[in-house]
This record gives structure tokens, C-alpha cells and sequence, in this order.
């Protein structure tokens, strides 16, 4: 309708009437494009807007995961000490021999936060957030979270040291009776109930005893979990904190 009205107008000569529909026209495809624009731009909001719900879902799921990781982290380092104790002195057992055994068993564990970065790293791959400020709280977060992990040994010398002087009869009462794994999630129990003989339990201890250079090797393990233990403490502050930033900004979208 409208070109057949323009046609007619340039056969009339009628200018004023065909620069009144050119100028409906160049108005018409503006406002279609710009409406294409903005149903693009509300798509691309929403698309944000979701991943920013799921992102928050994530760190909460890792908060919880890292949860237990500095208490079971703790559970080392106390039992370490005990260990170290023993170490230091003459070597002797008169009571309580299995629960110094489980001691050196517990001092042996990793344990590193468990978590997961597939909302975060697709986040990354498609721009957001585009906010610097929330981006920001969200990087900070998983920089640490990811640091403090990978950062913590994974074979110390002393897990190695100990575990090869255990005797296949020890490994299959501590690891069933004093190690859980729930999921991702390492559990040590240090309460576990005496599960071999006192004497063999003393033979352990003496030829653990004999070994000196597993204190050298306690020491730097127990020792480096002063350095890691503070930075996971910070991780779910920092969680918390990206999560409060993000629901800033979905306010005031």
C-alpha cells in the first residue's frame, strides 16, 4: 500500500508528499531496528540475570562442600602434634596405643576444599557479569577458592614416609574405620574404635619411632597447614559477600 502510494506520488511530481513517505519509511525500518535491538538487549539481560542466579547457586553449593574443610584440616593438625609428641620422645606406648596409631594415620590426609566452577567458567566464556563491580566480588571469590586447593600439597613426604610403613593388616582397619568419603567430601574420624591387637599396634609404633626423619617430615606438613588453613577460612566470607553484591545489582536493574 504504501510503495504503490509513493509510486503514485513521483508520477504526480507531488515532492512534499513523497518526502512524507520516504520519511515514513527511513522512521518505520528505525523503529524496527531499534526494536530488534531492544528485544535483543532484554535477551541478553535475561540470559545474565539467569547465570547470576545460578553463579549464587554455585558458591552456595561450595560454601557447603568446603564446610567441613577446615575442621577435617584442624583434625590434622591435632593429631599431627600428637604424632610429633611421640616422635619426640623415647618412644614408649603404655596406653591408649591405637589412638597414637590413628593419630599418625590422620596426620597423613589431604584434605583440600571440594567445589565446582562450571557456572563461573561459562560466565566467563559469554562476558559476565558486564558489571565491574559485581565481576570483581565474583573473581576474588573463586581466585582464592581455587588457589587455596591447588596450593595445599598433594603428596607430601610424610604421607608417603608413613603409609609405606604400615603393614597391609593396618591399612585395612584404619581406612574403613577412620576415613569417610562422602561424595567429594573427605571425613576423618578420630574416634574410631581399636580395631588390631595392642602388640602389633606397639610394633608399629617402635619401627615408626625408628624412622627420624618422619619428624622432619611432620613438621613441615603440620607446619604449612598454619599458612593454608587462615586462607580457607576466608573463602565462604568471600562467597557471601559476591552473593550480597549480585543481589545489589538485581535490584537495581
Amino acid at each position: 500500500m504504501l510503495l504503490r502510494r509513493y509510486i503514485e506520488h513521483v508520477r504526480e511530481q507531488n515532492w512534499f508528499a513523497v518526502a512524507i513517505d520516504f520519511v515514513i519509511v527511513v522512521f518505520g525500518v528505525y523503529i524496527g531496528l531499534q526494536t530488534q535491538e531492544w528485544s535483543a538487549q532484554r535477551d541478553v539481560d535475561a540470559l545474565e540475570a539467569q547465570y547470576m542466579t545460578e553463579l549464587k547457586e554455585e558458591m552456595s553449593r561450595n560454601t557447603i562442600l568446603t564446610s567441613g574443610t577446615v575442621e577435617a584440616m584442624r583434625s590434622v593438625v591435632a593429631s599431627g602434634k600428637q604424632a610429633v609428641d611421640f616422635m619426640r620422645s623415647d618412644g614408649q606406648c603404655d596406653q591408649d596405643c591405637w589412638r597414637l596409631l590413628v593419630d599418625f594415620f590422620i596426620a597423613s590426609q589431604v584434605i583440600r576444599p571440594a567445589y565446582s566452577t562450571t557456572v563461573y567458567e561459562e560466565t566467563q566464556r559469554l562476558g559476565f557479569p558486564r558489571s565491574s563491580n559485581v565481576s570483581s566480588a565474583i573473581d576474588n571469590y573463586y581466585t582464592l577458592l581455587v588457589s587455596a586447593a591447588i596450593g595445599i600439597d598433594n603428596n607430601p613426604k610424610y604421607r608417603v614416609s608413613l603409609r609405606e610403613l604400615l603393614p597391609v593388616e593396618a591399612h585395612e582397619q584404619l581406612w574403613p574405620n577412620c576415613h569417610r568419603l562422602l561424595g567429594p567430601v573427605e571425613k576423618v574420624v578420630v574416634d574410631c574404635p581399636p580395631a588390631m591387637p595392642t602388640e602389633a599396634v606397639k610394633a608399629i609404633l617402635r619401627r615408626i619411632h625408628s624412622r627420624r626423619e618422619i619428624l622432619e617430615q611432620l613438621n613441615y606438613w603440620i607446619g604449612m597447614h598454619s599458612l593454608w588453613i587462615p586462607y580457607i577460612n576466608q573463602i565462604p566470607t568471600l562467597a557471601q559477600e559476591a552473593i550480597g553484591i549480585i543481589d545489589d545489582w538485581s535490584l537495581e536493574r
